[in-house]
């Protein structure tokens, strides 16, 4: 047998040690749970039947993956707390119903990175999963539950940039309250994939690395084929082919703008680069999501076919996927002058607030951004065409 890996027995039980706080203990090769027979089955993570091939990580690899996904902590608190408090704090942004979107987004990356990576992180340094049987079924759960919930957003932000800037005649359904209701239909349609693995249909169990839990992907059975094969349709293709269509759509139609009846060349250069910005920002997010997810569903894919995958396969998927939190606010930041320059006012408001810097400094009231923007507007919506609106290049409080 391989030094670097090892299969669990598949008869007797698998071999174990009771490790800390009922979690995991590494015997030579072998890693097991501690886990009661007497639990109930909706907590279960069925490890009994996990016969998958463990592998025992270098203490340096660990030590890597904590410090990584650390930092991905860190940029993801920091980025969407900042992001939330923007959107309650900051009037130009509040009062706009579509921008309700974007902190759901950033609400479901925050809890995952809260909820999720502060366990893996602490396992990570340890070497081992240290919070018992119970725990590691609901990190799973709440880690895909809020990874559903961020996927969906971004492709409902999708379809409401398709309606803007495509059919505008429509923009004026999406209210407030129909935006809520989306919202609610966001986590609905995650939790439609998420919990049936509490109940039986596959299941969360332990990553082979030892100290993370996600859905068991490797099948066993035509049920958890079945499963896998629809969640990859429903969480994956669809996500994709509906974000590429719109995003194409949008590319498109601000592509085909002509801005030859601006009479001042000023006002054409800031129509354009503005224009650019919008393009950029679509590819950067499809990009992203790609980058992210893609690797995670070729490795969720191969697992259908193949049990005992190697172990790049596993820990380059997983290190992509448990990035996806923090990239959002990086995406909105760079590209969004308003954004940028409302955390800026935040940052500078609490600081201010603890005495670190003058009140004051460097921070404009609501109403003197309000006459700014209002200003700005103006000065160019003089030279657009008709058929040309702000929302379409861009100039709207809503970062959607």
């Amino acid at each position: 047998m391989d030094n670097s890996t090892c299969c669990w027995s598949t008869s007797g039980g698998p071999p174990w040690t009771p490790g800390p706080a009922g979690g995991l203990r590494r015997d030579d090769h072998d890693w097991a749970p501690n886990r009661s027979n007497d639990e109930p089955l909706w907590a279960a993570t069925d490890f009994d039947r996990y016969n998958t091939t463990m592998y025992q990580l270098d203490p340096d690899v660990h030590m890597a993956i904590a410090i990584y996904l650390t930092i991905v902590g860190i940029v993801a608190v920091v980025g969407n707390g900042l992001a939330i408090s923007v959107f309650l704090k900051e009037k130009q942004f509040r009062g706009k119903e579509h921008n309700i979107l974007l902190l759901n987004l950033a609400v479901s990356d925050l809890a995952i990175a809260v909820f999720g990576y502060s366990f893996t992180v602490i396992a990570s340094y340890a070497r081992q999963w240290l919070f018992g049987h119970v725990w590691c079924v609901l990190d799973g759960f709440i880690c895909f539950t809020c990874a559903m919930s961020s996927m969906n957003t971004l492709c409902v932000i999708s379809v409401y940039r398709y309606i803007i800037i495509c059919k505008p005649q429509y923009a004026c359904r999406l209210t407030q309250s129909f935006t809520v209701h989306v919202i609610v239909g966001i986590w609905v349609y995650a939790l439609v994939w998420t919990v049936p693995p509490l109940f039986g249909w596959s299941s969360y169990s332990m990553l082979p690395f030892g100290t993370s839990c996600a859905i068991d992907w490797y099948v066993s059975s035509v049920s958890d084929a079945l499963y896998v094969s629809l969640c990859l349709l429903g969480c994956y293709v669809l996500h994709i082919t509906v974000m590429a269509f719109c995003y194409i759509r949008v590319i498109r139609r601000m592509d085909s703008m002509r801005f030859a009846a601006l009479a001042s060349e000023e006002a054409r250069q800031v129509v354009k680069k503005d224009k650019r910005k919008n393009i950029i920002m679509c590819l950067s997010m499809v990009v992203a999501f790609l980058a992210v997810w893609t690797p995670y569903a070729v490795s969720s894919t191969w697992a259908i076919f193949q049990r005992h995958l190697p172990i790049m396969a596993l820990f380059i998927p997983t290190m992509c996927a448990k990035s996806s939190c923090m990239l959002n606010p990086i995406i909105y930041t760079a590209f969004n002058q308003r954004f940028r320059k409302a955390a800026l006012r935040v940052v500078k408001g609490a600081a201010a607030h603890a005495r670190i810097v003058p009140v004051g400094w460097g921070h404009r009231s609501d109403a003197a951004v309000s006459r700014a923007n209002t200003s700005r507007e103006n000065r160019f919506q003089a030279y657009l065409p008709e058929d040309i609106s702000m929302a379409t290049i861009g100039y709207r409080d809503n970062l959607v």
